[in-house]
């Protein structure tokens, strides 16, 4: 068995906490890809100059009526070290293949602590245009998500190709007590190397937020599973 890792703990830096009892409901397979469902692509450079790794991240909806700037909220592994990196070589890409520049991004001051520290959120200068969904965070309180996650509440990491999506649940969480405390969340969702970052969306009475983002898997070893159950996957 694969248990995946969302963090939801950076909705704070965004969004104030609201409350209120949320009713959830499965997620519907949207028609579209990419940034047509508020799935951000990010491109960086690769030093040499030789290549660009790609990542993706959640394009977040921060309830500004007028804007000049786009938000993405993604994974930390995998970009460029150094801050003035970062903003140098890393572009949000929109329809086209248009390229939009970082202006700043925020990552943790304390980092080694594994899926804790693994968030960062960029700050993109311009307005992608075209179809675009934007995301808003889903508005919990601790308390609400906690029964969502005893519910195994329905959940949807959008992929690239939308048929290849399947219905897929927030899991009773086998993290560390330092990791449930810290606003970790386990899913069971279909993922592979390359999805960290991408939003985890979750239906609030009829509206889609986004819950978190997908970090990584880890092996779960079931005492007594069989060896198929036993595998990887990010």
């Amino acid at each position: 068995m694969n248990t995946c890792v969302a963090v939801t703990c950076v909705a704070v830096l965004i969004l104030p906490a609201f409350f209120y009892a949320a009713e959830e409901a499965p997620v519907a397979v949207s028609p579209y890809v990419g940034i047509d469902t508020g799935l951000a692509r990010i491109e960086c450079v690769s030093a040499a100059g030789a290549g660009r790794a790609s990542r993706r991240g959640a394009l977040i909806d921060t309830g500004a009526t007028v804007t000049t700037y786009e938000v993405v909220l993604t994974a930390a592994h995998g970009l460029p070290r150094e801050t003035e990196a970062v903003i140098r070589t890393c572009f949000l890409i929109g329809h086209a293949g248009r390229q939009y520049p970082i202006e700043a991004i925020w990552r943790p001051e304390q980092r080694g602590r594994g899926f804790t520290d693994d968030w960062a959120v960029m700050l993109v200068v311009g307005r992608l245009s075209g179809q675009v969904a934007r995301l808003r965070i889903a508005p919990l309180a601790h308390l609400e998500l906690q029964q969502m996650i005893s519910n195994d509440a329905p959940v949807r990491l959008p992929l690239r190709f939308a048929p290849s999506e399947r219905e897929c649940e927030l899991t009773q969480t086998r993290l560390t007590v330092v990791e449930a405390r810290d606003g970790l969340l386990a899913h069971n969702c279909q993922a592979w190397s390359g999805h960290s970052g991408s939003p985890i969306l979750i239906n609030l009475e009829g509206q889609r937020y986004v819950l978190g983002i997908h970090l990584g898997s880890r092996w779960i070893f079931e005492r007594n599973a069989p060896a198929k159950d036993r595998s990887y996957g990010d």
